[in-house]
């Protein structure tokens, strides 16, 4: 399954979503999985809107990791103004 994640950095701060399952807690960037039809870079936007609340424009891609013809992770720089 692929994923999609964005990377928002405000002067030295970068946005980070904190996940808890049971006892064990963990963090990672605002993401998930891209739906059938949609774009990566529109599922990084959604998922980030879904998670943290904010709209956001991606500026540029910074990776891609492919494992397999449908399974990749793709990350953006976006920005999200003064919200």
């Amino acid at each position: 399954m692929s994923r999609a994640q964005a990377i928002v950095v405000r002067g030295r701060e970068i946005l980070m979503v904190r996940h808890r399952q049971g006892s064990k807690e963990w963090w990672c960037l605002p993401g998930g999985a891209i739906l059938e039809g949609e774009s990566p870079a529109d599922a990084a936007v959604r998922e980030l809107e879904e998670e943290c609340r904010v709209r956001g424009q991606v500026i540029r891609e910074t990776s891609v990791v492919t494992y397999g013809p449908n399974d990749g992770h793709y990350t953006y720089l976006v920005d999200i103004g003064d919200q």
